[in-house]
């Protein structure tokens, strides 16, 4: 990473704002999660000029206008409950949290956000700091997609998501906060389960990769409204949707094949497990995806042996009245509160 970039710090907030275009506070912004890559926030200028117009006498546009501004941030991180938490929160719209036993644990319940509450997701404001001289606070901000994967042979996981926003811009004063202690999820703590609901078995000793991710496909151009300025006066989510494929070690009693063939839906559990945070609770991540369905089986080899490459999409399940549900320990006390 060159010395240049080393310099860029963000500040985030696991609150959300309280209104459309109010930013939150400087004492709100305390999260500093190191990332990885060299991606900065990027902020859109659309502009609108006379290009296409004749009648000038020469062939050479004259003016131009902006028409719209966005804002946005594409984020990569080794997976931390921190990370994950603060994304799925962002990303799933809805979090129940509380402490567990008395300790410095806590756990944070995710479920997707059901239209009729809200037709919008938490939006939260961030602070980049790219130099010393410049440091901007975007707000409006919310998470467009998260994705989490993991593979054998790299002992950390990965989590990344895009963010856009409003495209509201403005100077910051803020003293950035110390970076965040990050608490890591590793590959030697993942524990998959496939199988029947409620009777899964775990495959973990077969498992090679995973890769998932929630899509909330954000309603871009719908943000800006007849008389709304250049800057989007909303985000609204649309059709949501995921991506979930994984790559299990072929073996000899397997019912994969068959699943695929006949088209049965079946559970999928992903635990992952860190370091003691007190007493028996551990910084965790755990998805439940109660009905999947394989809708893509591949034969692929994996260094020297048969493996399946399986992909899938998610059904609603009745049982649980859930397409998708998550959940978070760590030593967070909440997400997604508001400012007093």
């Amino acid at each position: 990473m060159s010395e240049w970039f080393s310099q860029i710090q963000r500040a985030f907030s696991t609150k959300k704002q309280s209104a459309w275009g109010t930013a939150l506070v400087n004492g709100s912004m305390t999260e500093a999660f190191p990332f990885k890559g060299e991606a900065v926030a990027v902020p859109g200028v659309a502009l609108i000029g006379d290009d296409e117009e004749t009648g000038r006498g020469h062939e050479w546009p004259t003016d131009s206008v902006v028409a719209r501004l966005e804002s946005s941030l594409n984020l990569s991180y080794d997976l931390s409950t921190e990370a994950a938490g603060y994304l799925l929160a962002f990303a799933m719209g809805a979090c129940s949290s509380a402490q567990q036993g008395g300790t410095a644990a806590y756990k944070h319940d995710f479920t997707l956000l059901a239209p009729a509450t809200a037709d919008q997701l938490p939006y939260t404001t961030i602070v980049e700091k790219l130099t010393s001289g410049i440091k901007k606070k975007y707000s409006d901000m919310v998470v467009d997609s998260v994705r989490i994967s993991g593979e054998y042979g790299n002992p950390r996981l990965s989590v990344e998501a895009q963010m856009v926003g409003s495209g509201k811009e403005a100077t910051s004063d803020l003293t950035m906060p110390a970076a965040t202690a990050m608490n890591f999820l590793p590959w030697g703590g993942v524990s998959f389960k496939y199988g029947t609901r409620d009777s899964e078995t775990e495959v973990k000793t077969r498992l090679t990769q995973f890769d998932f991710a929630i899509r909330n496909n954000h309603l871009r151009d719908l943000g800006y409204q007849a008389g709304g300025g250049t800057e989007r006066a909303q985000l609204l989510f649309g059709k949501r949707g995921f991506d979930f494929s994984f790559t299990l070690l072929a073996d000899n009693t397997s019912t994969i094949r068959d699943d695929w063939r006949a088209g049965t839906e079946k559970s999928v559990l992903i635990e992952i497990t860190g370091a003691l945070i007190a007493s028996t609770y551990y910084h965790k991540l755990y998805i439940d995806i109660p009905n999947f369905i394989i809708t893509s089986l591949e034969h692929v080899k994996v260094e020297t042996r048969n493996a399946w490459r399986i992909t899938g999409k998610l059904h609603y399940h009745s049982g649980t009245s859930k397409i998708l549900s998550a959940y978070v320990i760590n030593t967070e006390t909440a997400y997604l509160g508001t400012e007093a």
